[in-house]
């Protein structure tokens, strides 16, 4: 006994498989800048801490970036802390350790020109210059981690 298969579907035009693949296509880019996404913004990768020069608060210094900042300095003895965008109006908190800075502690704050990342990272730059730094450690918030890897 034989059996045939047969299929009540009429064969697919062109046009229809090129749609089907572009939806494919379009699908996968999609899926692919998801995870990206989600690598860069939710799931960084964060080095561990070590032994550094300076501790850097990248701005808005907020109060959960001034907490783990004076959690380091206090942890890894570090005696520089630099400030980025430590207005008065505000950032109050910010503003308050850039002149009244806890002991063994020196203190810098400035105001990147530009306002941007880049203005961050050629003020930090002038601050290694300077004080001759090998290392800092880069605090901000878990979703600028990536923006700060710039720096």
């Amino acid at each position: 006994m034989r059996f045939e298969a047969r299929h009540n579907r009429a064969p697919r035009s062109s046009a229809g498989r090129k749609r089907f693949v572009y939806a494919g296509t379009a699908a996968a880019v999609v899926v692919f800048w998801l995870v990206a996404c989600f690598l860069v913004v939710q799931d960084p990768t964060i080095n561990k801490l070590t032994k550094a020069d300076a501790v850097v608060v990248l701005g808005p210094p907020e109060g959960d970036r001034l907490t783990e900042a004076e959690h380091i300095l206090a942890k890894y003895s570090v005696a520089e802390l630099v400030i980025s965008s430590a207005s008065q109006a505000n950032y109050p908190r910010a503003y308050n350790l850039c002149f009244n800075p806890p002991a063994r502690v020196h203190v810098t704050c400035f105001v990147p020109s530009p306002h941007t990342t880049r203005g961050e990272a050629e003020e930090i730059q002038k601050l290694t210059a300077k004080y001759h730094w090998q290392t800092v450690i880069v605090v901000t918030s878990k979703f600028h981690v990536s923006r700060a890897r710039v720096i």
